[in-house]
């Protein structure tokens, strides 16, 4: 089931649709690794039901975005996370595109400082993630999708991270292997029982998926 948001102005409907499901130029179906929502308008949306959403918009769009979308200009050049010249922080930016719903107040973020956040500790782990994501099962994706602001999430996943690494990493990862397939790359297993282990849930028609 999903909840179909329908949007007018002033006012948000919600109902229940049965996947996949289809009405006025926009359809939702759920894939192996997201939850998709396209739109004839040139929209794509994809949702891994946890922490990564990720967003296509067709070329008309370009030069035509800001906010948490970029300026889509094709230029890799971050700087709108920039402010005054110093960089922001994930939790800083994401700060300055927050909006209170009409019912409830969206709390501003901040990460807490750790005791692992030291220099040595930053240098170790910094080794370690460079050297996740440069083994085998990710060979096939180093040429199409630039693993190094991954990297840089995984340092900031341990460094913050209260339980066990793997725990940590999982979604780092996993993100990393469904840009890869996304761009064309073709990631091996890179899971195990004892590292990441692949959880199935059951759909309304008794398919499990994961």
């Amino acid at each position: 089931m999903f909840e179909e948001a329908k949007f007018s102005i002033g006012f948000i409907i919600f109902a229940r649709v049965t996947l996949p499901y289809g009405n006025s130029g926009m359809f939702i179906e759920r894939t192996s690794s997201y939850i998709t929502v396209k739109a004839k308008l040139g929209l794509l949306l994809m949702w891994n039901e946890d922490d990564a959403l990720l967003v296509e918009l067709d070329a008309k769009y370009k030069n035509q975005t800001c906010g948490l979308c970029g300026d889509f200009n094709g230029v890799q050049i971050y700087d709108e996370f920039m402010l005054n010249g110093d960089t922001l922080s994930p939790s800083t930016y994401g700060n300055l595109w927050k909006m209170d719903g009409p019912t409830e107040t969206c709390e501003e973020q901040t990460l807490k400082k750790t005791e692992n956040c030291g220099d040595e500790f930053s240098l170790h782990v910094q080794n370690f993630c460079r050297d996740l994501f440069s083994r085998d099962p990710f060979s096939g994706c180093q040429d199409v999708v630039a693993a190094d602001a991954f990297i840089k999430v995984c340092m900031e996943d341990l460094c913050h991270c209260n339980t066990s690494t793997s725990f940590c990493l999982c979604g780092t990862l996993s993100e990393y292997s469904r840009q890869c397939v996304h761009a064309g790359g073709k990631p091996a297993e890179w899971r195990s029982n004892s590292f990441c282990r692949k959880c199935f849930h059951r759909q309304s028609n008794g398919k499990l998926i994961s």
